[in-house]
């Protein structure tokens, strides 16, 4: 066996640094505290040994397991795992069985993926993948069982949990070999069918290329004819153009006779406009003369009036302004006279203030009064506090006394009161009785336990009848899912042969493939007989190929040899086909070939079953030949087939969903009934329960009373005691407080402290009074001086107000003279402006009157201008239409003359004569008239539609047909060495599941009694089993885990409980090891979820294991005991935050030193 020796990683998530972990015989224990990085290293063996999952290394992509640095360490650009094996007993698979050690490294760079290696060679990951697995273990292997592991086995499904057993087997690697296999057999077998695809495409592209060639030569036929045509379209368009030509000419001359007589006209008529035209602008000089003077009269007279206007608007405000000047003295001086007024208060109060010298010597002379009270008042002070010390002396002796005598009182009371107390609960525990209430109980719980034990054998029941349940209905599921998935089969071969069938025939809706309908077993003669021909459309003119009915029938037909029969009796056909059909002979007997052909008469064809055809010409085709046509066939009779076959299948399934319903039924009613009785039996045990403490709560009660009672009759005893000696020390108290009163002279010193107190408050009042008349005296200067303050304030501003207004006063007068002036102004200029205005109307009026005789003039003159302009504009304008005649006729001989050039440049382009020269190579026939250009145009376009009708022409299709059946031949060839390829393919799976299952088989049994020793050895009693389920095929089924451990029944491995579950599931993967020992077994905190003997158990199972086998263990653990067991210790420590480091104990060793030193 290849063992594992070491692992080196550096880089590796969190360890930053390279470390090294020794895999050595035995049990290694890695240890440590939670995330400091335990796991990493069994993420670093999976990573190593081709792990390509990102998500199965718990990161986002496969480059976050490099190290991505911390807040004191800068992150890393490449990961580095190397795990070296030990092939000292050569071992290794091919080709590695001949090296001592095996180094496999996986090196990672941000940015540019893995590289694998394998002994410095640069290897592919599949490779690896394939290396360990031919030496049972892998990235995903069982014999991983990380964090959660033994879990996922518990949960996992039967079909899940055969995994175990494949790796006991060691077929992971045929496994890997047979997925290769089906990978290549599936891309053979589609390469197969597009190949048929190519076939069948390149088959009607051949007969595609045989109809091109006609089309070619129609088309080169119909292309002659056109350029005929075009050559005679260029004649007639030549002679017509040359025609033209010359009638133009003549037209030319007569349009410049015409022009030359309108030309004389024009010339007088022009004289005779520029006479009249002289007379002109003197006339209109002197009309616009006479315009300017008398618009300049109107402007002066609307200035004139616009000046009278504003003048009156002026005189109006300035006599506003007079007005208001007027009011505002008047204001100004009432407002002068009002601040007069309250400056003269303002002064008066002033003067009103007299000097405060008085109030000032007042103040002084209370504040020398008050500083000697407070002195007198200090002094008595203390005074008092001295009497005060000796009357405290005096009275402490008393007070002592008195003090002690009430407390000896109060607690003389609390003595009888607790005395009182203990009595009475006493007398209250005597009258309490728990017994009867206890019997009660005793009674209530005896009944509560006989039912508790009739619902247990209930539920029991319920859950024996729920597992046969869910067997039938995990039958019945089963079977509804293998009908289910051959139906999905089914269905998608149909869909399939549809998609097939439908693309043969998406170029027509209604061919006859998809409207005759051979009988079985004639399908292949239909298909070789009729060929291509059943792709043809039916009646239909549009399409390129198509059948059509014929009038004769056919009796008009020479009859078949009574050796064959007619085809047509053999398929159901439309009646286009008839005639075809009824001369297509199908030979019943197997007949030689020149009697089949001696029996043919012109026209006929025979055809065979099995599609041989001969044609009564001799040509023959043999069955051997490939056909479209009859796959199409095949395709179809498939089709059918399997669509009866889904109908059959469908009822199975609709029986299987209906048995599966019931059956689901039924569990769901046990199941209520289970939860009811479940829920009985939780209310009954609560109830129980709650007597048994309710019982017990009352014995405990009574136990209590009785130390209760015993605990209050010695507390009564004791206060007894205390009250004894409590009333003693009461009458020692009195006879002190009597001594004590002898010796003090309380009353003096008393009446002294009062008459001390009360001096001291009669100068304490006498101070406050005096104080309070400083505060006033103070308070009134300070109001005085504000006061004066406000009023200068005021007085300064009153003075301003006055200069001010009486500036304004002084302003309105030298304002109401300007305005009184400026009114006198304005009343003289009126008289001056109306003078004026009169003599502007007068010369306005003579200015009109002269204008109005020069106007008419003028208008005159303009009259006989315009007709002579009328007349010449008349000439000039036929002189116009002669010229514009003239550029037209010449526009239309310069296009006639560019019509020839053109008709020349067209010919000598299309490389022929002159069009007379090509007109006489048509041969015309000289007694035949020349169509028009329009009907040779016509009937070049119906040729030019006629070519384009043909469609697109392959001229190459001679070739191209060439090519393609050589390409034929080829792909026949390719054909044949596909077919043998998958035939090879499909015998090497077939060997690998042979094998596989022998395997499976072998390991199933040895696995299974590895399974049930185990089971036995970790239970320490019980039994177990394993068997397959769901499938007869061993590589189909699943692996179900049926055990009882001591005192319970047998079942599955789901209804066990979860320790169970766990020994069992650890118990099915040592049986593994047994069966089939991996190299390594990684074991991640299994005993997490188990208690002390368990751990126990599971850790001397690991030992004798790691005895009798090969295996090397990797157990991560936090309980101290697995710790204990170890042969080796790793741990995992984090010095530094997110960086992991290593530190190792051999305990085996240091077990060995230390019994060497004693």
């Amino acid at each position: 066996m290849v063992h594992f020796s070491k692992l080196n990683f550096s880089g590796f998530k969190s360890f930053a640094d390279s470390a090294e972990v020794e895999i050595k015989a035995g049990l290694t224990g890695i240890v440590g505290p939670n995330g400091c990085g335990k796991s990493n290293l069994v993420e670093a063996l999976r990573w190593v040994m081709g792990e390509t999952s990102a998500k199965r290394m718990r990161g986002a992509g496969m480059e976050d397991v490099i190290f991505a640095g911390t807040s004191n360490r800068t992150s890393k650009n490449r990961a580095e795992v190397v795990l070296t094996l030990d092939n000292s007993d050569k071992s290794a698979p091919a080709p590695f069985q001949n090296f001592d050690t095996l180094e496999v490294s996986r090196l990672i760079e941000r940015d540019q993926g893995s590289v694998f290696r394998i002994n410095g060679k640069a290897v592919r990951a599949r490779d690896v993948q394939t290396l360990f697995a031919d030496i049972s273990i892998g990235a995903n292997s069982p014999a991983l069982v990380s964090q959660g592991r033994v879990s996922a086995i518990i949960n996992a499904k039967p079909s899940e949990r055969r995994k175990v057993l494949e790796e006991s087997a060691g077929v992971a690697g045929l496994y890997a070999r047979r997925h290769e296999a089906e990978i290549r057999l599936k891309a053979a077998e589609t390469n197969l069918v597009r190949l048929d695809d190519i076939m069948g495409g390149a088959s009607t592209r051949y007969a595609s290329l045989q109809k091109q060639i006609r089309q070619a030569n129609r088309y080169k036929n119909v292309s002659q004819s056109i350029r005929e045509l075009e050559g005679l379209i260029f004649y007639l368009e030549w002679r017509t153009a040359k025609e033209m030509q010359t009638s133009l000419k003549q037209r030319f001359d007569e349009v410049e006779g015409i022009i030359r007589e309108v030309m004389v006209k024009v010339t007088q008529l022009t004289t005779k406009q520029t006479e009249t035209a002289s007379t002109l602008p003197e006339l209109r000089k002197e009309d616009a003369t006479l315009a300017a003077q008398l618009q300049s009269l109107l402007i002066e007279r609307r200035s004139t009036e616009d000046a009278l206007k504003r003048i009156d608007a002026d005189l109006e405000n300035a006599r506003q302004s007079l007005v208001q000047i007027d009011e505002d003295e008047i204001f100004e001086k009432e407002n002068l006279t009002a601040m007069q007024t309250t400056l003269s208060l303002r002064k008066v109060e002033l003067e009103g203030f007299d000097s405060n010298e008085q109030a000032l010597k007042t103040l002084e002379e209370k504040q020398a009064e008050l500083s000697l009270l407070k002195a007198d008042i200090a002094a008595l002070e203390q005074k008092l506090n001295t009497a005060r010390q000796q009357a405290a002396q005096s009275s402490a002796a008393l007070e002592t006394a008195q003090s002690r005598f009430n407390e000896y009182t109060q607690k003389l009371t609390q003595i009888t009161d607790q005395m009182a107390d203990s009595k009475q609960k006493l007398a209250a525990l005597a009258d309490q009785d728990t017994r009867p209430a206890i019997a009660v109980l005793e009674q209530a719980i005896t009944g509560l336990k006989a039912d508790k034990t009739k619902l247990e054998a209930e539920k029991q029941r319920l859950t024996d009848a729920l597992d046969k349940t869910r067997q039938a209905q995990n039958t019945a599921q089963q079977a509804w899912h293998e009908s289910n998935t051959k139906k999905e089969k089914i269905l998608s071969e149909i869909n399939i042969l549809k998609d097939i069938l439908k693309v043969e025939t998406k170029e027509t809706a209604i061919s006859v493939i998809e409207s005759i309908k051979p009988k079985t077993g004639y399908e292949i003669a239909l298909a070789k007989a009729m060929g291509d021909t059943l792709l043809a459309a039916l009646e239909d003119p549009e399409a390129n190929q198509y059948w059509q009915m014929v009038s004769y029938t056919p009796q008009d037909l020479p009859e078949l040899s009574a050796i064959m029969e007619p085809l047509s009796s053999k398929v159901d056909a439309p009646e286009a086909l008839t005639i075809c059909l009824s001369q297509i002979g199908v030979v019943i007997d197997e007949l030689p070939v020149e009697t089949i052909l001696k029996a043919l008469k012109p026209g006929q064809m025979a055809v065979t079953k099995s599609g041989d055809v001969y044609r009564w010409d001799g040509y023959i085709i043999t069955s051997r030949s490939q056909s479209a046509t009859a796959k199409h066939f095949e395709q179809k009779s498939q089709l059918e087939t399997l669509t009866k076959e889904l109908k059959t299948l469908e009822t199975t399934l609709e029986k299987a969903a209906n048995s599966l319903c019931k059956e689901k039924d039924k569990s769901a009613e046990i199941t209520a009934q289970l939860d009811v009785v479940s829920e009985q039996l939780s209310e009954t045990s609560a109830e129980l329960n709650a007597k048994t403490s309710e019982i017990e709560s009352l014995k405990q009660e009574s136990l209590s009373k009785q130390t209760d009672i015993i605990r209050l009759e010695e507390r009564l005893q004791n206060l007894t005691q205390d009250q004894t000696t409590t009333e003693q020390a009461l009458e020692e108290a009195k006879t002190a407080i009597e001594r004590a009163k002898a010796t003090t002279q309380q009353q003096d010193q008393e009446k002294e402290i009062t008459a001390l107190s009360n001096d001291i408050q009669t100068k304490r009042a006498k101070a406050s009074e005096t104080e309070s008349i400083i505060n006033r005296i103070s308070y009134e200067q300070e109001t005085r001086r504000n006061r004066i303050d406000v009023l200068n304030s005021d007085i300064a501003a009153i003075q301003q107000r006055i200069e001010t207004t009486q500036s304004r006063i002084n302003a309105f007068t030298a304002r109401r003279t300007e305005t009184t002036e400026k009114i006198q102004a304005l009343e003289a200029q009126p008289q001056t402006l109306s003078d004026k205005l009169e003599d502007l109307l007068s010369n306005i009026a003579s200015f009109e009157t002269t204008r109005s005789a020069t106007v008419e003039k003028l208008e005159i003159a303009e009259t006989a201008y315009n007709e002579a302009t009328k007349s010449l504009k008349l000439a000039e304008t036929a002189l116009s239409e002669a010229k514009e005649q003239r550029a037209s006729i010449t526009a239309h001989l310069t296009s006639c003359e560019e019509r020839l050039e053109r008709i020349q440049t067209q010919v000598e382009t299309e490389g022929l004569d002159d069009p007379q020269t090509i007109f006489n190579n048509l041969d015309w026939p000289e007694d035949e008239a020349l169509p028009t250009a329009d009907d040779s145009r016509q009937k070049l376009e119906k040729l030019k539609r006629e070519r384009e009708s043909i469609g697109a022409v392959n001229l190459m299709a001679a070739e191209e047909a060439e090519a393609a059946a050589q390409e034929i031949d080829t792909m026949t060839k390719e054909r044949g060495d596909l077919v043998e390829a998958i035939q090879k393919l499909r015998g090497a799976i077939q060997k690998l599941n042979k094998e596989a299952r022998e395997r499976m088989n072998e390991a199933f049994n040895v696995v299974n009694q590895h399974f049930q020793r185990l089971f036995v050895q970790v239970f320490d009693g019980g039994q177990a089993h394993l068997e397959l389920i769901e499938s007869d095929d061993i590589l189909d089924s699943g692996l179900e885990i049926f055990a009882q451990p001591p005192g319970k029944k047998l079942q599955c491995l789901s209804l066990l409980s979860g320790g169970e579950q766990t020994l069992a599931s650890i118990a099915l993967i040592f049986a593994m090891f047994l069966t089939n020992p991996s190299p390594i077994c990684v074991l991640d905190e299994i005993d997490a979820p188990l208690d002390d003997a368990n751990v126990d158990r599971i850790c001397t199972l690991l030992e004798q294991i790691a005895e009798t086998t090969q295996t090397r263990f990797l157990v991560i653990t936090h309980h101290r005991m697995t710790m204990a067991r170890m042969d080796r210790l790793y741990g995992v420590t984090m010095a530094e935050r997110g960086i992991s480091q290593l530190v190792s104990v051999d305990l085996q060793q240091s077990f060995l030193d230390q019994l060497a030193a004693e």
